[in-house]
C-alpha cells in the first residue's frame, strides 16, 4: 500500500512539473530612462512684504505694488494666466522692547509666481518685479515646455531597457523571451531634474546677464515589466 501510494505521489510530482514547463516562466525586469533637453521657459517667484499700522493700510499699499508689476508684467508680454498668487498673508507686528508686548503695526505679504516661456525676458522680467516695488525674489527654476512629450518618449525606452535586460536573463537561463504579461508604471517617473551652479560647469549655460544660469531639464522615466518565457 505504501508503495502504491508512493508511485502516486511520484506521478502527481512528475505531472506538476510537466505542467510547469508547458506553461512556461516569467521574468521580471526593471527598466529606466533620461532624455536631456535645453530649457525654453523660466519660472520665478518674487514676495512683497509692507508694514502699517492697520491691516488695511498695509493691504491697500500691497494691493498698488501688485497691480503695478501685474501692468508692466502684461506689457512687456508675460500672458496674464502665467501671472498667479503664489502666497498671501498677515500677521501683526509687536514691540518687545517693554515689560509687555506693545502691537505697533500690521504685516502683509504677497507673492506671485510668474511663468514666461521666452528665456531672454529673464533680466527683464526681474527687473519689471523690483522696480514695481516687489521686495524679494527667489526661487527661479527652468523648465521645457514639452516635457510631457519628452516624458513618454523615455517611457518608451525604458521599456526597451527593461525588455533588454529580461533578454540577458533568459539567454543565461537557457529560455527564449515569448510576450509580455504586463507593464507597470512607477507613477514617481514624470519628473524634472534642473542642473544648478554646484555641477560640471560644462553644462551650464548663461541665460541671463545677471549670471542665473540654468543647465538642462533631465526628464526619467521608470518601469517594471514582466516577461513570458520558455
Amino acid at each position: 500500500m505504501k508503495k502504491c501510494f508512493a508511485m502516486l505521489l511520484c506521478a502527481i510530482m512528475l505531472c506538476a512539473a510537466s505542467l510547469a514547463l508547458a506553461d512556461g516562466a516569467e521574468i521580471t525586469a526593471q527598466g529606466t530612462a533620461e532624455i536631456s533637453a535645453e530649457p525654453d521657459m523660466f519660472t520665478i517667484t518674487s514676495n512683497v512684504s509692507i508694514s502699517e499700522i492697520t491691516v488695511a493700510r498695509a493691504q491697500e499699499s500691497v494691493a498698488a505694488v501688485i497691480a503695478s508689476a501685474t501692468t508692466k508684467l502684461l506689457e512687456l508680454g508675460v500672458r496674464e494666466e502665467d501671472i498667479v498668487t503664489q502666497d498671501f498673508s498677515y500677521y501683526p507686528e509687536y514691540d518687545y522692547s517693554g515689560d509687555q508686548p506693545k502691537l505697533t503695526g500690521y504685516r502683509v505679504n504677497h507673492s506671485l509666481r510668474v511663468t514666461c516661456r521666452d528665456l531672454g525676458m529673464l533680466d527683464s522680467v526681474m527687473a519689471v518685479l523690483t522696480d514695481s516695488g516687489m521686495t524679494e525674489t527667489w526661487n527661479v527654476g527652468f523648465d521645457i515646455s514639452t516635457r510631457g512629450e519628452l516624458y513618454r518618449q523615455a517611457l518608451a525606452l525604458a521599456i526597451g531597457a527593461a525588455k533588454e535586460k529580461a533578454q540577458t536573463m533568459a539567454q543565461a537561463g537557457g529560455l527564449e523571451i515569448t510576450g509580455i504579461e504586463s507593464i507597470a508604471e512607477h507613477a514617481s517617473g514624470d519628473v524634472a531634474r534642473y542642473a544648478n551652479a554646484t555641477e560640471d560647469a560644462v553644462m551650464m549655460k548663461a541665460t541671463a546677464g545677471g549670471g542665473i544660469r540654468s543647465g538642462d531639464v533631465t526628464v526619467s522615466a521608470s518601469v517594471t515589466v514582466v516577461f513570458d518565457a520558455k
